[in-house]
């Protein structure tokens, strides 16, 4: 524990339990204020740089990834990070590990929770890739900017 975090404890747990529950409530709705905010604010910064970023990844033939982009500011640039979540097909899937392929390989893509790690996927030979793509399913995870000094 750092000194300051000792601090903190020490004096919380020298509050009674009515204000340590009372001072726990207020930061619960400031946080609560902050992570709407914080929402709103995202949502302003995908509504003026969004399409930007996803133009300059399809001018690299990718839908997902990170790509720096310009901003109003000749000494910055912003760093935008455009994030995928994969989800498979349950069913479909086990069927195509059980039937359609080898033990081993079945073995090695899958796994129990019937989910094919992106990294295996991605580095699979075309054959088994084409047996597994009609079981993923690829969508937007999030987008993350991050604002970055030009020298």
């Amino acid at each position: 524990m750092t000194k300051e975090r000792d601090n903190m404890f020490h004096s919380y747990f020298e509050m009674d339990t009515k204000n340590l529950f009372q001072h726990r409530n207020e930061l619960k709705e400031k946080y609560d204020i902050a992570k709407k905010e914080l929402a709103l604010i995202n949502e302003v910064l995908d509504a003026k740089h969004y399409n930007e970023a996803r133009n300059e990844l399809a001018s690299q033939n990718k839908n997902f990834g990170t790509v720096i982009i310009s901003t109003d500011s000749n000494h910055l640039q912003m760093k935008v990070n455009v994030k995928k979540k994969v989800s498979w097909d349950q069913a479909g899937l086990m069927t195509t590990l059980d039937t359609q392929m080898n033990a081993d390989d079945a073995r090695h893509y899958g796994k129990i929770s019937v989910t094919i790690e992106e990294r295996k996927y991605t580095n699979a030979p075309p054959a088994i890739k084409s047996l597994l793509e009609p079981h993923r399913t690829v969508e937007m995870s999030s987008t993350t900017y991050e604002l970055e000094e030009i020298e």
